[in-house]
């Protein structure tokens, strides 16, 4: 427990307690990263890293969201981050990439930032997935209207902090409305994400009018299991008392069956208190 909680302070553990798995969500637990995690030092860094990109994206922090999400499309040999999240990495690129380019008035530099999500898009779509491939052609479609055409390319509920349809989101609104109450700029970009989610209520494809992320959400669930740790290995007993051999245990169900019969023979019946008397 002291080396859990002493590493949680830098994000640095033992080799062996970052292997086992069962230790994963309570290592997570503890760490409060800040800084960008090198998700290429292990699976267990990914898995952490992919997290911190997303709850970025939640947060409004595109820049850093697409910086950490890199780290797990970066390549490279000896990197171990696991192809599930290489494709997470790239579909929060993507995504960061788009959001990013909303803000910048250069055509060059806005053109550069497109160009990258299209990369990153077609990467994740190349691992297939119809969530991954559906974002693809929903970018292509974005990227080829007129910018004065555009509807926002961001997705509602990711700006306000929820998971993609989450429910909720009504409460929400409100909540926010209230932390921002004076702020004119942030009330209206509130409502336009409510009535963003409220059209897509009223449209045949639903949710499916907004890119999507996470592509699958439990890629992004710590492993539940138990840790080697700190539950020690179940060893069977060692055995204590001889084997009983077949011959033995007929011989006992033999006497079993006459002691049985011999007191059925000496007990008197007892009459049954619910049926009815003849």
């Amino acid at each position: 427990m002291r080396d859990l909680k002493s590493g949680a302070v830098s994000g640095q553990w033992p080799l062996s307690m970052v292997e086992d798995r069962g230790l994963w969500r309570l290592m997570a637990t503890l760490w409060k990263p800040q800084e960008l995690i090198d998700a290429g030092r292990s699976p267990f860094y990914a898995l952490v890293a992919a997290n911190r990109a997303y709850d970025l994206i939640r947060d409004g922090k595109t820049e850093a969201a697409a910086l950490q999400a890199h780290s797990l499309t970066r390549g490279g040999s000896g990197r171990k981050v696991p192809a599930e999240l290489v494709q997470e990495g790239h579909a929060i690129a993507a995504y960061a990439a788009v959001r990013q380019s909303e803000t910048v008035e250069s055509p060059v530099a806005r053109n550069k930032l497109l160009d990258s999500a299209e990369e990153h898009a077609e990467k994740a779509a190349a691992q297939r997935g119809a969530i991954a491939e559906r974002n693809l052609r929903f970018l292509r479609a974005w990227r080829g209207t007129r910018r004065n055409d555009r509807s926002p390319f961001s997705n509602p509920f990711l700006e306000i902090g929820l998971d993609h349809g989450a429910d909720g989101w009504e409460e929400r609104c409100r909540e926010i409305f209230r932390h921002h109450e004076g702020d004119a700029k942030a009330q209206s970009a509130l409502n336009l994400a409510e009535d963003r989610i409220r059209g897509a209520l009223r449209e045949e494809a639903g949710w499916d009018v907004f890119y999507r992320l996470p592509l699958d959400p439990p890629r992004y669930v710590m492993p539940s299991q138990l840790p080697r740790h700190l539950v020690p290995p179940v060893e069977a007993l060692s055995r204590r008392t001889p084997m009983t051999s077949a011959d033995e245990l007929e011989a006992i169900r033999a006497r079993a069956a006459v002691e049985l019969l011999d007191d059925f023979r000496s007990t008197a019946p007892h009459l049954d208190r619910h049926s009815s008397p003849r």
